[in-house]
């Protein structure tokens, strides 16, 4: 009985995880076409904070899963630019 419990517990994980990945997609393509509409009207700028709103919880879902949608920096070029 508990083998069967944990085959029902991998299945859901799996698709906790495919619904959290398809989730973030959403988040992050929604947030990326909303940036665009805010870049070529000027004046819909006020609508900031839902593109902002968005890319945050795409990262969050991103970091809390372990995809690898959004990708940490290479190279800290901001203290190295201080640093001239």
């Amino acid at each position: 009985m508990s083998a069967y419990f944990l085959l029902l517990n991998i299945k859901m994980n799996i698709i906790e995880k495919g619904l959290a990945f398809i989730l973030m997609e959403i988040c992050f393509w929604t947030g990326h076409i909303w940036s665009r509409t805010i870049l070529r009207v000027g004046l819909l700028g006020f609508t900031y904070p839902i593109y902002n709103t968005l890319m945050i919880w795409s990262c969050d879902i991103n970091d809390l899963y372990g995809f690898e949608l959004w990708e940490s920096p290479k190279k800290d070029t901001i203290n190295e630019e201080k640093k001239d």
